[in-house]
């Protein structure tokens, strides 16, 4: 009798969803730790850690249920795609099926690995993945009417998702509450410290592997905290709501020195892994609201960066990614020093939060884009490069977020295509929202930022809400002026 065709679904490092579960019996879960989750980039120790012990531990649930996985092993000795067309070569291949990578790489080498195997991923078997709100088509759909714009596709997502809606207008009477949401933090004021899971056997497991297998990984594998299960995740996640999310708004902007997690969730790595539903999430976060009294302010702060920029970040990525890799509208090519990579690049605030990537492969929003990418943006680095670092130094950092952040957001590299104006600042902003201490780094910072406007005027002047720069930087002391260039010529040299 002939063997049966195998239907087979292809697991990858961020497609831990619980929807996994849920397959036509007789189905073959292949879990493919890929290369390019793990050796694509010289990735941060804790990320190493993240996709091994997590990929172990929902290897484990599905045996729990009565699945029988296959564990597809990264190896430094055979490319992963090799790998996979060996394993689906000996399941009889029938139907395929996988969720939306949302990564045109992996997609072109999965695809690839499944035809080497005598197999086809055709379009249906390409699904729909529940790591979004928004699927493929409505963003088709919205984007082919409307213009790119945040604003405009986070007020659609809320009347599309009826979420904090009073007959058709926002509660509260605002779209967005963010002007309330930039203080700094007190001196002294308490802020509630995240509690991390207990190590498991598959946390050690992952550790000691990463350590022996990726021994110049930056990082220390043994001081890796993130959970790598649904429950651990959904148990942070129910802390931030109890304990945080009170005072998540008026301190989501603040930079702390002692606090590095301050009153943020620190939930993307489990978000972006599946191991938390977006949807949940969100509704959880309302229902928390009630039961803890948050103010509006903090809880619409946190749906806008859910169900607004996480959805739009992935909007872009999927219709304008491949034309972003390209660009470099403002000519940056500079290479980032080794001291990116050991914090010591002599800018206070930009080694301080690098010291925290270091420590836990995570910073939070405002020191990404205002510490850490106004930076390279100041420095002129070369957005490629950007892009490997913080693929390479966050434990959340995927194809489909960083491309945008970095090429469209924090470097400008597309132009105002996404965002109108680039997102630089002096050392002004920082002290405003920070306890950093000033020194010798807020000259060079300021040094950079003037020359920056200088050199990029037309950029400035072609935005009025920026235009205010040239004319400050026109109206400057000839001195002053002086000074600036000559501190920014020895720091670019």
């Amino acid at each position: 009798m002939p063997r049966a065709e195998a239907r087979v679904r292809l697991v990858y490092p961020h497609q831990l969803f619980r929807a996994q579960l849920d397959v036509p019996s007789g189905t073959r879960h292949v879990l493919v730790e890929d290369d390019l989750f793990f050796r694509q980039y010289r990735f941060h120790a804790h990320k190493l850690v993240l996709h091994r012990a997590s990929m172990a531990r929902f290897a484990d649930l599905l045996r729990s249920e009565g699945f029988d996985p296959i564990v597809v092993e990264s190896s430094a000795d055979t490319a992963s795609a090799d790998s996979l067309t060996k394993v689906l070569r000996t399941l009889h291949l029938g139907e395929v099926t996988v969720y939306d990578v949302v990564d045109d790489w992996l997609f072109r080498d999965c695809a690839a690995a499944v035809r080497a195997a005598g197999g086809e991923l055709r379009v249906q078997d390409v699904l729909e993945t529940p790591n979004f709100l928004t699927t493929r088509a409505q963003l088709q759909e919205w984007f082919g009417d409307n213009a790119a714009q945040m604003q405009y596709f986070y007020r659609w997502q809320r009347k599309r998702l009826d979420i904090l809606l009073d007959h058709g207008h926002p509660v509260g009477g605002k779209w967005s509450f963010d002007p309330e949401n930039r203080k700094k933090l007190p001196r002294g004021h308490p802020v509630p410290e995240p509690v991390w899971p207990e190590r498991t056997p598959a946390v050690q497991e992952a550790i000691e592997w990463v350590d022996r297998e990726f021994p110049d990984a930056p990082g220390d594998p043994a001081t890796f905290v993130w959970p790598t299960s649904h429950e651990e995740a959904e148990a942070a996640y129910d802390l931030f709501l109890a304990e945080r999310f009170v005072e998540f708004g008026p301190y989501e902007d603040a930079i702390s020195k002692t606090h590095p997690v301050l009153f943020h969730a620190a939930l993307s790595p489990s978000l972006n892994l599946g191991l938390l539903d977006p949807g949940e999430v969100v509704h959880r976060a309302l229902d928390a609201a009630h039961e803890y009294d948050v103010p509006l302010a903090s809880l619409e702060g946190f749906v806008r960066q859910v169900i607004g920029w996480r959805e739009y970040m992935r909007a872009t990525y999927q219709l304008y990614g491949r034309r972003m890799r390209g660009m470099n509208a403002l000519h940056h090519t500079r290479s980032l020093d080794d001291g990116w990579w050991t914090g010591h690049t002599g800018l206070g605030p930009v080694d301080h939060v690098i010291g925290q990537v270091l420590e836990r492969g995570w910073a939070h929003h405002i020191e990404r884009l205002m510490v850490l990418g106004n930076a390279m943006c100041l420095l002129r680095i070369d957005p490629e490069e950007i892009h490997e670092w913080f693929m390479a130094m966050f434990v959340d950092a995927y194809d489909w977020v960083m491309v945008p952040n970095v090429y469209a957001m924090s470097q400008y590299s597309t132009g105002p295509a996404i965002t109108t104006k680039p997102y630089v600042s002096g050392s002004n902003y920082l002290r405003k929202m920070s306890d950093l201490p000033r020194g010798d780094w807020d000259r060079d910072w300021d040094a950079l930022y003037w020359t920056f406007v200088a050199d990029h005027r037309d950029v400035f002047d072609s935005n009025r809400r920026s235009q205010m720069m040239t004319r400050m930087w026109d109206g400057m002391d000839p001195a002053k002026k002086s000074g600036h260039v000559r501190r920014a010529r020895r720091l670019l040299a």
